[in-house]
């Protein structure tokens, strides 16, 4: 990890000083590298982009019979790489508080170390019936297209947080840690609430029961999310600016 290896830190530093333009994917990454590798080089943030072609919302009644999810039952999805980081565990018990007061279902999406442990858990607390895991998925839009909520990250470092921005470009709200970059990308009670301490999954789930609870709201933040993928993020937008960093460095040299 960035910071923990000392040749690597090196030659990460002398990579990036030795290079005419750097860039980082967050403000905050951006941040943690100057912070870490003591490097005085600027760093230009530019976020990351989703693809609109792919990630937005899908007409897929039937998904959600196929796959045993009743028509009164909340949808909660989960992706991860199931890393340690990720504190998927926290995830599912946050779930464990929303089923108290819920019908729901959790999609959990992804694969890794953590993955038996995760599953342990559900035994544990006696959530199998209502927990589908999917494993690995190239295309997960269909799946958020049924979703009404995406518990992200309970992580407890994030520089940026692809699915979020793929999750809002389908209209899907969430609920992420305050860390890293995530609160650059959801708007706090607009297009998700990013205000959760790492570990404090009891808050996590009373904002997704006041969410999940609140039709109107929901709908409306589902409105924003998507309005927030297609402006800041859009694909156009992004490829634009790293148009712009070639041109600054080509006219510099000349």
């Amino acid at each position: 990890m960035l910071g923990e290896d000392p040749s690597l830190s090196e030659m990460i530093r002398f990579g990036i000083e030795q290079s005419d333009l750097v860039t980082a994917v967050s403000h905050d990454l951006a941040r943690q590298t100057r912070d870490m590798l003591h490097t005085e080089k600027p760093i230009r943030t530019i976020y990351n982009f989703v693809d609109e072609r792919i990630y937005r919302r899908q007409d897929v009644p039937e998904l959600k019979a196929q796959l045993g999810i009743g028509t009164d039952e909340k949808v909660i999805i989960h992706i991860s790489n199931f890393r340690r980081v990720k504190r998927v565990g926290d995830v599912v018990r946050t779930f464990a508080g929303i089923l108290k007061e819920l019908p729901a279902k959790l999609l959990l999406i992804g694969e890794g170390p953590e993955f038996p442990i995760v599953r342990q858990l559900v035994e544990e607390l006696g959530l199998k019936p209502s927990v589908l895991f999917f494993g690995k998925q190239e295309n997960v839009a269909d799946l958020l297209s049924i979703s009404d909520l995406v518990l992200f990250l309970m992580s407890e470092k994030e520089s940026f947080g692809l699915i979020l921005l793929e999750a809002a470009s389908c209209g899907v709200p969430a609920i992420g840690t305050r860390i890293g970059g995530i609160p650059e990308v959801i708007k706090n009670g607009e297009t998700g609430f990013f205000l959760v301490n790492v570990g404090d999954y009891r808050d996590a789930a009373e904002k997704a029961l006041w969410l999940l609870k609140n039709d109107n709201l929901r709908q409306k933040m589902s409105r924003q999310a998507v309005e927030t993928a297609r402006s800041a993020f859009h694909s156009r937008h992004i490829l634009a600016e790293y148009e712009r960093c070639y041109e600054d460095v080509l006219n510099d040299n000349e």
